[in-house]
Order: C-alpha cells, then sequence, then structure tokens
C-alpha cells in the first residue's frame, strides 16, 4: 500500500502536466468550434466552457482565469443563446450550475453579476422554484447590492477630493 501511494506522488507531476495538456487540447477545440455559426445552439459549448472554468479554479490559485471564464464565457453563451435554449432539461441544468457559480463568484469578490441583469430573469422564469433557487436568487440580490454600496461609496469618495 505504501508503495503504490508513493508511485502515485511520484506520478503527480505527470498528472498535473497530462491534466493542463488536456485542457489546452480542450481550449484549442472550443475556440475552433465557437467560430461556427451553430456554436450558440451546441450545449457542448457551454457545458464545456463552465468545466473549463471548473478546471481552471481547481489548478490556479488565484481563481482569475476561472472568473474569466465564468463571468465573460459562459454568460455571454447564455445571453446570446437566448432565453428559448433553456426549456430543455441538460440547458435548465446548466442555467442552475452557472447560476451557483456565478453568485459564488461574486459575493466572494464582492462584485455585481450578470445574473442580476433582466435579460437573465426570463430564463430562471422557466425553471421550477425550489429552495435551492430562492437562495440563489437572494446571492445575486446581496451580490448586486453590495456592489451597489461600493459604488456609493467610491462616489462619496470622489466628491470629496473634487471638493479639495
Amino acid at each position: 500500500m505504501y508503495a503504490t501511494a508513493r508511485n502515485n506522488s511520484r506520478d503527480w507531476g505527470t498528472g498535473n502536466q497530462q491534466g493542463t495538456d488536456c485542457k489546452v487540447n480542450a481550449l484549442t477545440s472550443l475556440q475552433h468550434y465557437i467560430r461556427s455559426p451553430d456554436a450558440l445552439q451546441c450545449q457542448g459549448v457551454l457545458w464545456c466552457t463552465l468545466l473549463l472554468g471548473l478546471f481552471e479554479l481547481m489548478i490556479e490559485v488565484s481563481g482569475g482565469q476561472w472568473a474569466k471564464h465564468m463571468l465573460y464565457g459562459t454568460s455571454k453563451i447564455f445571453e446570446l443563446s437566448g432565453a428559448g435554449n433553456r426549456s430543455d432539461y441538460l440547458g435548465s441544468q446548466s442555467f442552475e450550475t452557472f447560476r451557483l457559480l456565478e453568485g459564488n463568484r461574486a459575493i466572494l469578490y464582492g462584485e455585481d453579476t450578470v445574473l442580476s441583469d433582466y435579460s437573465y430573469t426570463d430564463q430562471h422564469n422557466m425553471i421550477a422554484s425550489n429552495p435551492l433557487g430562492e437562495i440563489l436568487d437572494f446571492i445575486i440580490k446581496i451580490s448586486s447590492f453590495i456592489s451597489s454600496i461600493k459604488l456609493s461609496q467610491f462616489q462619496k469618495i470622489n466628491d470629496k477630493i473634487i471638493r479639495i
């Protein structure tokens, strides 16, 4: 048992490199597929962006790439694909997963979220109400509230500087 654990720890560097290589290949394929006209109708593009963001969260300490994938990648795909595509089960599951991760990202970074935008509320109304959904709605409202407080505090500081 000790020998197996020791061998596995030696292979960690190789496994980590293999994971990174797979990520690079997946990103290249995703970037290539995104250029196709039917990319927004493909659930694979959405899930790939979401899962690549999670992979980056696991391997990167800062989480900057994860935030970029979550905010700029996945949210843009949801926005551009429209609310009508969320009526299927897989689409609604991906949206719920995104809501969970994006809501937590917004709270962790103290930022507003794209989910507070009115265009996402139509998509959410298509999903049956549940306790997790209500919690996520609350998280989204909190992140928007925190962001608005930060903005008003920043404006007060700027006003004081201008008066001086």
